[in-house]
């Protein structure tokens, strides 16, 4: 009986640990498309005040330009 109670328990661990990988990569993968939301929202923002300021796509810059944004 001692030995039957030792293999559910580690059976349950096993489950349990499994599961918890699951969540954690469930969580990781939230937090990923949060920050690729973030990062759209921010690039959307950039190219707004580059048309703002310079009346042009961010692409059609002059490298003196563009390290002016940058700073």
């Amino acid at each position: 009986m001692i030995v039957d109670l030792k293999l559910c328990n580690r059976t349950t661990e096993q489950i349990f640990s499994r599961e918890a990988k699951k969540e954690e990569l469930r969580q990781v993968k939230v937090l990923k498309e949060q920050e690729k939301k973030q990062n759209a929202n921010r690039n959307k923002w950039i190219g707004e005040w580059i048309k703002q300021n310079y009346g042009c796509e961010s692409s059609k810059l002059t490298i003196e330009q563009k390290k002016e944004v940058v700073n």
